[in-house]
């Protein structure tokens, strides 16, 4: 621990920078985070190190954020200074889904299976961040809209800031605001809160995935042991995880076991997307540079140039928006696996998760803002491929079928 201004060289030295490997910025003032990033990246100019310093930017705002991103220092990396703009609550979010995938939990990628349901106790910027990332992620081989129920006293509050920020949302899935407090339901009144059934007549889809994102360690651990209780006599429970560390002081001031068996829910930390295992780990960054580098060697082998696109140029000069969009290809790239596992790897297989790809990329452009114009136009957001997969033309269809095809276990490495 050393008190100071981060802001302050001084404070930078004294700190080591110097030596460092990373900085990581994440106070609960997104002005000073990057206050002290572009401190440090003035004194990372000092450094004798050959490596850049790595910097990692804490920012809520997502309007900041974007902003930030675009500022020449974190655009592009030089050999002093490599700097990343995040938020770690949707880092967070990304780690949670990963974590308990859906498809993991439900049957998504067999034909004639339902639409996935998924629970979410909370209103908070977890919450929210989780019905983003569903809405990015996921996209199965079976095409579907899936349903997502919020239930908190906020909820309605915090859908309309999701739409508001995410105009595209609805389109992408079907979520039910629920402005109640979970602890104040009866069995019955879940049920109707989540269009569930005893009796098989449900009007909603089985609930495959309850999250709590209480942020109170007490509230959540109450939150999930009444659900737990709730959903007892359910024929098919919903998988709980409840957003507390595992180990929280709570569970043992009231003597709760802290295993799965005992407490009835699975426990995830969200302040562990925090240790260098997450922010500073590469394994994601180096797959998406090395699939994009796939990319870029496809378009001059068809005896194309290079950097006629902002999508085009080599990763250390890419926009941050398209690095975020390799990334999220990466961090599918599970979910496809497991459906080649499911359900073998024929070309029909491949087609269907080639289709799954391209609402994936869709969904990417469509929650940043994108829309479809015959012509493509980078500045204005708009993109000629923003059409159902049977609209695209073979060239296009193919690219999304060898995304497929690199996952196939004999497929060794991209080319």
């Amino acid at each position: 621990m050393l008190p100071g201004d981060g802001r302050s060289a001084d404070v930078l030295h004294q700190a080591g920078l110097q030596r460092a490997d990373a900085l990581v910025c994440l106070t609960d003032s997104d002005a000073a985070n990057l206050r002290v990033a572009l401190a440090a990246r003035q004194a990372s100019e000092r450094r004798r190190r050959r490596a850049p310093l790595r910097c990692y930017v804490h920012v809520a705002d997502r309007s900041l954020r974007q902003i930030a991103s675009e500022a020449p220092h974190y655009r592009q990396q030089d050999r002093h200074f490599d700097g990343r703009v995040l938020d770690v609550v949707d880092v967070a979010a990304r780690v949670l889904l990963t974590e308990w995938a859906p498809d993991r939990v439900a049957p998504l990628h067999e034909a004639g299976t339902e639409r996935l349901h998924v629970l979410v106790v909370g209103a908070d910027a977890l919450a929210r961040a989780i019905v983003v990332n569903l809405a990015l992620q996921a996209h199965y081989a079976q095409p579907q809209r899936p349903v997502v129920t919020l239930l908190d006293p906020l909820a309605s509050q915090a859908l309309v800031q999701l739409t508001a920020e995410y105009p595209a949302l609805s389109t992408l899935l079907e979520v039910r605001a629920q402005d109640v407090s979970l602890p104040h339901l009866s069995p019955s009144r879940l049920t109707e809160r989540t269009g569930q059934a005893t009796d098989g007549a449900a009007s909603l889809p089985t609930l495959a995935l309850a999250f709590v994102t209480l942020e109170r360690d007490i509230d959540a651990l109450a939150a999930g042991l009444h659900l737990s209780r709730l959903t007892r006599g359910w024929p098919r429970r919903p998988q709980v995880v409840v957003c507390m560390p595992p180990h929280s002081e709570v569970m043992g001031a009231v003597g709760v076991d802290n295993t799965a068996e005992a407490l009835g829910f699975a426990t995830f930390d969200r302040y562990s997307v925090c240790s260098g295992a997450y922010l500073l780990g590469d394994a994601i960054d180096r797959d998406a540079r090395q699939r994009h580098e796939a990319y870029l060697a496809k378009i001059e082998a068809a005896g194309r140039p290079l950097r006629n696109k902002p999508t085009q140029f080599p990763w250390d000069e890419l926009d941050e928006m398209v690095k975020a969009s390799n990334r999220r290809q990466v961090e599918h790239e599970p979910v496809k696996r497991r459906a080649l596992e499911q359900l073998g790897n024929s070309a029909q297989t491949v087609e269907l998760l080639a289709r799954a790809e391209h609402r994936r990329w869709m969904a990417d452009l469509l929650m940043a803002g994108w829309s479809y114009s015959p012509q493509y136009d980078w500045a204005r957001r708009r993109h000629n491929n923003l059409v159902a997969y049977e609209e695209l033309d073979e060239a296009t269809r193919e690219f999304d079928r060898a995304v497929v095809r690199q996952l196939l276990p004999d497929a060794g490495p991209p080319a």
